[in-house]
């Protein structure tokens, strides 16, 4: 069970791009962290992410809140 969980605030453009790079290497070489929960929020609605991020993000577990 996870001690904790990280949280991110994602846009669409470079935050996007950066936050999913840094997803991807705490999934991989995050050791503990690995196993934390991780929740990705988009706060402004006119700054949409794709939905091949949307898939990403899913496919490493991360909890999307619109």
């Amino acid at each position: 069970m996870p001690n904790g969980c990280i949280i991110y605030c994602i846009e669409k453009g470079r935050l996007e791009q950066l936050t999913l790079l840094s997803i991807a290497s705490i999934r991989k070489f995050g050791g503990g962290l690995n196993q934390f929960d991780i929740y990705c929020v988009q706060p402004r609605k006119e700054f949409p992410i794709s939905s091949k991020t949307k898939k990403s993000l899913s496919e490493f577990g991360v909890i999307f809140i619109e």
